[in-house]
């Protein structure tokens, strides 16, 4: 009886490690998904509210390729959450990480689309 007892404390135990560490990946990705949205977000908001088309916005390229950066942490992060978390909790991963893809592809559109009003102004003059 007690081998039997030690092996469930074992187990018991193990499980509980694994389910601390899957909650410390989740306390990473949420924080991380929530600080790269509201970053884009607000690069964006810069972009658009740039003086029309005057200012250059090749400065903000570093910052956008810095993003970059933080938005493959928060993929990874969500790819690797994906996987420990159950069934149910897959969808809601899958809704974050598609949400970090538009509000990535949203930043990249109004970057290009400022990149060429730059150029039609200077093609002008």
């Amino acid at each position: 009886m007690v081998v039997l007892w030690q092996d469930v404390h074992t187990l018991q135990e193990e499980r509980e490690a694994k389910l601390l560490d899957v909650m410390d990946l989740a306390d990473k990705f949420w924080c991380e998904h929530g600080a790269l949205l509201v970053t884009t977000k607000d690069s964006q908001d810069l972009l658009k509210d740039l003086e029309e088309p005057g200012v250059d916005p090749s400065g903000f390229k570093e910052e956008i390729d810095g993003l970059q950066e933080e938005r493959d942490v928060v993929q990874n992060l969500g790819t690797e959450l994906m996987t420990a978390c159950g069934e149910p909790d897959k969808p809601i991963m899958k809704k974050s990480l598609d949400e970090v893809n538009s509000a990535w592809e949203s930043l990249d559109k109004t970057w290009k689309e400022r990149v060429e009003r730059l150029e039609e102004a200077m093609q002008r003059r």
